[in-house]
């Protein structure tokens, strides 16, 4: 059976939160898809190259922004808190298609504390980097506690991932 499928960002009431939302509709791919009626509304505002949005999965009903020049951001309850949760931009080499381009949380945040990152750095090469959060605050990262996991030299300035995930079995 073919699906018709359309993205679409709303609000919850209960939390605040962007979520992402798969619509389907049975029928093939090439059949006028049902009307349906999606309204958009703003959540947060003030983010510079936003390029992904991350949930913790830890029932706090946070979300980080990763911005790919060099932030991580959180929203808690709707609210962009004004210290990210990890500052790369002295790092991450920045734009077109390189910086920050990736964030993954280890499936048993935040009991484990820890995270993935995924940038180019200032020579353009691509790093994913684990980090700990802090043990003093939950919504920030410590700078300190980078552990480098991958280096791969990037022969060009384009063609740049940096989606990666995390496995139930905690294998990046």
């Amino acid at each position: 059976m073919s699906r018709s499928r359309s993205v679409c960002r709303r609000r919850r009431a209960s939390s605040a939160a962007v979520g992402l939302f798969l619509l389907t509709a049975p029928g093939p791919l090439d059949a006028q898809p049902p009307s349906v009626e999606i309204a958009l509304e703003p959540v947060a505002s003030g983010f510079d190259r936003p390029v992904g949005i991350v949930p913790a999965g830890d029932g706090s009903g946070r979300l980080f922004v990763v911005e790919q020049s060099g932030a991580v951001r959180v929203l808690r309850a709707g609210l962009l808190l004004p210290a990210p949760l990890l500052d790369l931009s002295g790092q991450v080499s920045c734009c077109g298609e390189r910086g920050l381009l990736g964030l993954a949380f280890h499936p048993r945040f935040p009991a484990d504390g820890r995270l993935f990152v995924d940038y180019t750095d200032a020579a353009g090469n691509t790093r994913i980097v684990e980090y700990r959060v802090s043990a003093a605050d939950p919504d920030r990262a410590d700078p300190g506690s980078a552990r480098p996991l991958l280096a791969v030299a990037q022969p060009f300035s384009n063609h740049n991932g940096g989606a990666h995930a995390v496995g139930p079995a905690g294998g990046l």
